[in-house]
């Protein structure tokens, strides 16, 4: 498995994740990695059942126990697709596609594709998700899975995808995190000057 190439795009307030890489094992074989309980425990996270069509089961990540992570498989084609909703922690629904390709020379290509996205969670979810098939190579390749590295891979991996945000034309802050920014703003300063404060705001969002 190759490079892993990840793109962010939008339409509106909607983004969607693309991440792809080639791999030079069979579909068959890469289809078991994402599908089978004891090769998603190793390179993605313990699923609590069988990864089949119509079943919803949670996921527990190697490194973070207290994550929760609720799944469904909406559509599952052997071995060439599979559709889950996919919702962490709080944050709302989303819906991630994986797509394995025959590639003309041989092997395999590999596209995840994750949609729904809001603002301020998709340079995390990018982030996140191309550790997570940085994962799924070495255990392809046979070679060691840090689970407990997950977070800080991310970390590292988020001001790229937060510069591909701008370069979408994504706003450097969501209106969610704007309000949240008033909001604790106006908890933090006397009362005489909340009102003057809220005045401003109104007018800029008028201007």
């Amino acid at each position: 498995m190759g490079e892993i190439s990840g793109n962010i795009s939008r339409v509106t307030d909607n983004y969607t994740v693309t991440l792809s890489a080639d791999s030079d094992f069979d579909r068959k074989t890469i289809w078991r990695a994402i599908t089978q309980e004891q090769a998603l425990s190793t390179w993605l996270g313990r699923p609590s059942k069988s990864i089949m069509t119509g079943e919803s089961f949670t996921l527990t990540y190697p490194n973070d126990a207290d994550y929760s992570i609720i799944a469904r498989v909406h559509d599952r084609r052997v071995p060439s697709s599979l559709v889950l909703s996919w919702k962490f922690n709080e944050l709302p629904e989303n819906f991630v596609r994986i797509t394995l390709s025959k590639r003309p020379e041989g092997g395999t290509e590999i596209r995840l594709e994750v949609t729904g996205l809001r603002r301020e969670d998709t340079a995390a979810a990018a982030a996140t998700w191309h550790a997570q098939m940085e994962f799924l190579r070495n255990y392809l390749q046979g070679r060691e899975v840090i689970g407990h590295a997950l977070r800080f891979r991310r970390d590292e991996l988020i001001p790229e995808y937060e510069q591909q945000m701008l370069d979408v034309g994504a706003p450097r802050r969501s209106r969610r995190e704007l309000l949240d920014e008033l909001e604790f703003e106006q908890s933090h300063v006397p009362p005489q000057d909340n009102e003057f404060r809220r005045v401003l705001h109104t007018h800029g969002h008028l201007a």
